[in-house]
């Protein structure tokens, strides 16, 4: 247990010096009309908004954790590959329920503000992954398109925990093209 609090505590700091070294560490959600875990919002949350937590998984993939400091929301995201492999970088299609996922599929689960989804459908890009030698994550960069139910419309987003600005592109990349890429 001191473990764990003492890594918290370095992810957080982590997280806190990294942005005063002008990495990005974000969280954006868009989630169209009719979208249940967004309610149809696009929200944007920085450390300036509140807390980030990253941590390792049950299943070998990366959890992030976000609560704000001014209001209510909170947000917890889980990502997994096949199998119980480590994340890296690359596609992961075909994603499912993280936690309930398949054999041979890789797991997802964007939920927040008390809405999940016991069924879901979805992909996920990790673009960056850099992990320290006991295993925890200093960089992520991992965007996503999670469908309730496996109907549309998506939740999509992306979530940067420490990355170089030099890394992202200059001109955002639409969530439309993402999707096309994976069809």
């Amino acid at each position: 247990m001191r473990r764990l609090i003492v890594l918290c505590l370095s992810m957080m700091l982590v997280a806190t010096v990294a942005s005063a070294c002008g990495v990005l560490t974000r969280l954006q959600l868009n989630s169209p009309a009719g979208e249940y875990i967004g309610q149809g919002k696009s929200l944007s949350y920085t450390p300036v908004d509140g807390s980030f937590l990253v941590t390792r998984n049950f299943d070998n993939g990366i959890s992030v954790q976000f609560k704000s400091s001014t209001n209510n929301d909170y947000w917890y995201l889980d990502f997994a590959s096949a199998d119980r492999s480590p994340l890296v970088a690359g596609k992961y299609k075909g994603a499912e329920r993280f936690g309930f996922q398949s054999a041979g599929c890789p797991g997802l689960s964007i939920t927040g503000c008390g809405r999940d989804c016991n069924t879901l459908t979805g992909f996920f890009e990790v673009k960056r992954v850099v992990y320290d030698i006991d295993g925890s994550v200093l960089e992520l960069w991992i965007t996503f398109s999670q469908s309730y139910g496996g109907f549309q419309p998506a939740l999509t987003g992306e979530v940067l925990i420490n990355i170089a600005p030099a890394l992202t592109p200059t001109i955002s990349e639409s969530f439309g093209a993402l999707k096309a890429r994976y069809r």
